[in-house]
């Protein structure tokens, strides 16, 4: 990776880092004051307000990353491009707002959450006028990671302010948006450093309209995956079931935050290569490759082996029943991450956006199926197993489609002796873990000692990108001397 793109993956990481430790903070203090019910009435109303979030985003998000990515060059192209997407996101809003009304109106359910639901819904307008993949596609990923900072800590201390009984759920509701909705006010005004609000220009909207659909469509499929085993929880149990299971995701997905922020990073990187040096994005896609697999593989079995603890410390007693959730979802660190690479660093560049869109419509059958018979008889659980089944079907589509693409260039090159590591890293941890008293500092050791085993496995097996990375280290270290 050259030192731009360097610099932009460790500020992604840093937000990702700020991002994890953000849950941390809160979560634990949220979780016990609200209990499982009140975690779960709010997660089912955001549930409900993904739905109308993604008919507001028309897919707009990663196709103008791509396509401004290619004109970030020019300000005059750059700025009729960004009006012309900026006009067809206000419309979608608008359309957006539209069906949430008629939803409350025709559903009882919906109706008993109506406050909640519309407070929520106010991430709909601040996240169109947010325009966040404008700094995305210009690659200022320093500003994404200071701004986001420094509102997530606004947000720590109005929870620790507002939130100090079980009857806050509106405050709770309110920290939630804090963040984003400040971000978005603060993205609006700061957008004047890439785009000429007061250029003229002639706007061509129905050009980007069937990329825009095709996007949306797969949006909306990933959807009834992602979001639907929340919302069914919801309908076809309660409260408490929705907030069990939200505890095991949240965990699963505070880790997963820190993984994936490789993918939107590389992706306008990636398009431009593509376009202009195909040696260097083949070069770039496999380097990138077995990061997230050296990351993400030992992170499987790490958060599988101590679901137990990181459940007691970071959720409380009352949230026990996730435990056997969390386990189930632990595979989605690896399966989701790689599903994501392969849509944003493969599909997205090669604009081949339909090769995503038939495997998330068969998830999202497999997981409307698989979740309506077992939540039922399961409550979270069956909507993990659910999740679970939906997501490796679609990773698996997409990787058989990724190999027709590449042909013999190989991705997984050094999967094994990331497995190998992995489950040798899983097993120590196991049996330590089984002597050791159940708190805080006992976590620290073991991720520690897990990371030290993992790491002197790698090198055992002689891994050239591990070995790489340490190289790397050693030249900082020499030259701060």
């Amino acid at each position: 990776m050259n030192s731009s793109v360097k610099k932009n993956t460790i500020y992604s990481f840093l937000k990702a880092i700020f991002s994890l430790i953000f849950p941390v903070i809160t979560f634990p203090y949220a979780s016990r004051i609200l209990l499982p019910e009140g975690i779960g009435k709010v997660n089912f109303a955001n549930s409900i307000i993904d739905y109308f979030l993604l008919i507001a985003g028309l897919g707009i998000y990663s196709y103008a990353i791509r396509e401004g990515a290619k004109l970030r060059t020019s300000r005059s192209e750059f700025t009729n491009f960004s009006k012309e997407i900026f006009c067809i996101n206000l419309i979608s809003t608008l359309v957006a707002y539209l069906l949430l009304a008629i939803s409350i109106f025709l559903s009882s359910k919906l109706a008993n959450y109506k406050n909640l639901i519309l407070l929520s819904s106010t991430k709909i307008l601040f996240t169109t006028i947010g325009l966040e993949w404008v700094f995305v596609a210009n690659e200022d990923f320093k500003y994404i990671t200071i701004r986001s900072l420094l509102f997530q800590i606004l947000a720590i201390f109005y929870l620790f302010i507002f939130v100090k009984d079980s009857s806050d759920i509106y405050e709770y509701c309110i920290f939630g948006l804090i963040s984003s909705v400040a971000s978005n006010l603060l993205n609006f005004v700061y957008s004047r450093k890439y785009i000429s609000w007061g250029q003229k220009c002639k706007l061509y909207l129905v050009k980007h309209l069937k990329p825009l659909f095709i996007l949306f469509g797969t949006s909306i499929a990933i959807s009834l995956y992602t979001i639907l085993d929340t919302t069914l929880l919801g309908f076809f149990a309660n409260d408490k079931e929705v907030g069990i299971y939200s505890a095991a995701n949240k965990l699963c997905h505070m880790t997963l935050s820190i993984i994936t922020v490789i993918n939107p990073t590389l992706l306008p990187r990636l398009s431009y290569y593509f376009d202009k040096d195909k040696n260097k994005y083949f070069l770039l896609l496999k380097k990138s490759s077995n990061y997230l697999q050296a990351i993400s593989m030992p992170c499987v079995f790490g958060m599988a082996v101590l679901s137990k603890r990181l459940t007691l410390i970071f959720c409380g007693s009352n949230y026990t029943d996730s435990i056997s959730s969390m386990i189930v979802l632990s595979p989605l660190i690896f399966i989701v991450t790689f599903g994501g690479f392969f849509s944003r660093q493969i599909f997205l560049p090669q604009k081949k956006d339909s090769q995503t869109l038939i495997p998330v419509i068969c998830g999202a059958l497999i997981n409307l199926i698989v979740s309506v018979i077992l939540i039922r008889r399961l409550g979270a659980l069956g909507a993990a197993i659910g999740s679970l089944t939906a997501e490796t079907l679609v990773t698996l589509m997409k990787y058989l489609y990724a190999k027709r693409l590449l042909k013999k260039f190989s991705i997984f090159n050094k999967f094994y002796q990331y497995l190998v590591a992995s489950c040798i890293m899983g097993l120590s941890i196991y049996f330590i873990d089984m002597i050791l008293p159940s708190n805080l500092l006992a976590v620290c050791v073991l991720v520690i000692f897990g990371i030290l085993i993992y790491s002197l496995i790698l090198l055992l097996l002689k891994n050239e990108y591990f070995i790489e990375l340490l190289n790397l280290i050693k030249e900082k270290v020499r030259l701060k001397r």
